[in-house]
């Protein structure tokens, strides 16, 4: 999400956290968690900070937080926990991933047998988590590409930073939307590029992000068909881009290229987005790119509105 402290809220509260994650994403040996981690682990550190609490205390408390949330063992707070990192991790334990899973079995029609296979891969990935990405263990299975360690979750957290709000700014909507078939793909598009934006850093052409957790985000399916000529890249995303895809200059606005399991390459046309000044902004420039007459969406980015409303 373009808030991401909201995003942080939705994953700690049971009643919300099914508007960030897709069934069939969970029965898929839960693909797609590494986003919520990074999110949660970027969310506590800040707090941590706000504490004045050294880094080292900062880094085991998040790794406590991590795996109460993914449902391990709730330990009474420790001496010289501050009064709000306590809370929040019984926010986490109140609120895990686990008993999310559990509620499954009353609010979807999924099986339980399928809900226990759930569980169990949720439990080979709480054991996996602690181990260091460099152990023996790690290396002998470095093809898995499910698999997510606490440390490569915390070294991303603090290249991060702190959570953020921004907002999507286009300078001219009319021309940049036309390279889509219709509106839907446009939604689909502004959704991907936004993700897009967020990921990637000033010297990155492509950002490295699994399907699933795109497909948790804009809620269309994670499958595509069709390769580029190439045999490698795909101009085709989700959904509908597989029977038009959307077109700049002759080049697909949109590619991808597998890594390993659904975990992709990702990359918006550079060209585009300089022509059309297509960037993410904070609340406090708001006003003044609107004054410059550009169109800013919120996270309503994804639904028919045709941008944030000024007042």
């Amino acid at each position: 999400m373009l808030n991401e402290f909201s995003e942080y809220d939705i994953y700690l509260d049971l009643n919300e956290m099914s508007n960030l994650f897709r069934p069939e994403n969970l029965r898929d040996a839960l693909s797609g968690l590494h986003r919520p981690l990074l999110i949660l682990a970027r969310g506590f550190l800040g707090l941590c900070q706000k504490e004045d609490m050294n880094l080292s205390q900062s880094v085991s408390f998040c790794k406590t937080f991590l795996m109460v949330w993914l449902g391990g063992e709730v330990t009474e707070c420790s001496s010289g926990m501050p009064e709000a990192v306590c809370r929040e991790i019984g926010r986490a334990a109140n609120n895990s991933f686990a008993r999310y899973i559990e509620q499954m079995r009353t609010t979807t029609a999924i099986s339980e047998e399928v809900i226990s296979k759930i569980l169990e891969r949720l439990l080979w990935k709480r054991n996996d988590f602690l181990h260091s990405p460099f152990s023996v263990y790690a290396l002998n299975h470095e093809n898995d590409a499910h698999r997510i360690y606490s440390d490569q979750i915390l070294a991303d957290a603090m290249v991060k930073g702190p959570l953020k709000r921004r907002y999507l700014a286009i300078s001219d909507l009319r021309n940049a939307s036309a390279v889509c078939a219709n509106d839907t793909q446009w939604k689909l598009c502004r959704a991907m590029i936004c993700w897009y934006l967020q990921e990637r850093s000033e010297t990155q052409q492509y950002v490295v992000v699994t399907m699933s957790e795109i497909s948790n985000w804009i809620d269309t399916p994670a499958t595509s068909k069709g390769r580029g000529r190439n045999g490698k890249l795909r101009p085709c995303l989700t959904g509908v881009f597989t029977e038009s895809p959307p077109y700049y200059n002759g080049n697909p606005l949109l590619y991808k290229s597998k890594l390993m399991g659904n975990t992709v390459k990702l990359m918006v046309d550079p060209q585009w987005l300089e022509d059309y000044q297509v960037c993410l902004i904070t609340k406090d420039q708001i006003r003044d790119y609107a004054e410059k007459g550009f169109t800013i969406y919120d996270d309503s980015l994804l639904s028919k509105d045709k941008g944030l409303k000024i007042h």
